[in-house]
């Protein structure tokens, strides 16, 4: 980090940062992050729970959304393999950095088919990119998805986290 970036923020806002962000990382990011702000400043940080998507819901008299479930299962255990931890590591390393004002809510989703779309082709580039999925399997694991989504119309359910703390004065 630059010297001059030290201290100079009121407020710092982390989007989407959680699930890329590995335990051998965490520790400078974590510092980096906080470093940033001036005494007083805030920190938001707004990411959705890599460990914790699942399926809401799916047509009525459809079969399960076994494939788009099997997507689900092998993001998460990728993630466990990354040691990405649970969005509760978030708020606990504000509070043993000496952050005050740590609050945390969460938001859930509306269940839209288009987001179900979005969140499990990140999900099958995600493994792609971690050797977890050649690039054929993942084109027809693609294929798959596309077939049920549009027999079964599953919906995902993935809370939307938000995560505040202040730097004391």
């Amino acid at each position: 980090m630059k010297p001059e970036h030290k201290g100079r923020f009121d407020v710092v806002a982390v989007r989407l940062l959680h699930s890329v962000l590995g335990q051998e990382d965490w520790d400078i990011v974590m510092s980096n992050i906080i470093a940033l702000l001036r005494p007083g400043g805030w920190i938001q940080w707004a990411d959705f729970d890599p460990l914790t998507p699942g399926i809401a819901a799916i047509k009525f008299e459809s079969q399960d959304a076994a494939v788009i479930r099997s997507v689900l299962v092998r993001y998460v255990d990728n993630m466990k393999t990354k040691a990405i931890g649970d969005m509760h590591r978030i708020p606990s390393t504000f509070a043993s950095r000496g952050l005050e004002s740590v609050e945390t809510d969460f938001y859930s989703q509306t269940e839209e088919l288009e987001f179900t779309k979005v969140v499990v082709a990140g999900f099958i580039e995600s493994l792609q990119e971690a050797d977890e999925m050649s690039e054929m399997d993942a084109r027809d694991m693609r294929v798959k998805v596309n077939h049920e989504i549009e027999g079964c119309r599953p919906v995902l359910k993935y809370d939307l986290w938000c995560h505040l703390a202040q730097k004391p004065l």
